[in-house]
């Protein structure tokens, strides 16, 4: 029997997420945010990796997300639950 570390037994994940909150409003429910986000209202970069960070981004920079390699959003929409993760 050989011994292996956990997280080699996970898949392997190539993507690149980029977490945002909504830019004046938090929401009870995740389809709200989901909503917002595909109707083009503004969020804010929270991601402190990000050269970006503090930035506003919306639904219609989605192409330039894509260019710098971010695969999924993540959008912390309620600090009590946990986040939506929208692929981009």
């Amino acid at each position: 029997m050989s011994w292996c570390k956990l997280s080699d037994l996970l898949p392997q994940q190539d993507h690149r997420i980029l977490t945002v909150r909504p830019y004046r409003r938090t929401y009870l429910h995740q389809a709200d945010a989901g909503y917002d986000w595909a109707v083009g209202r503004t969020f804010v970069i929270t991601t402190e990796s990000s050269p970006y960070c503090g930035s506003v981004v919306a639904v219609d920079e989605k192409h330039h997300l894509k260019e710098y390699g971010y695969t999924h959003l993540h959008i912390h929409y309620n600090i009590n639950s946990a986040p939506l993760e929208i692929e981009l």
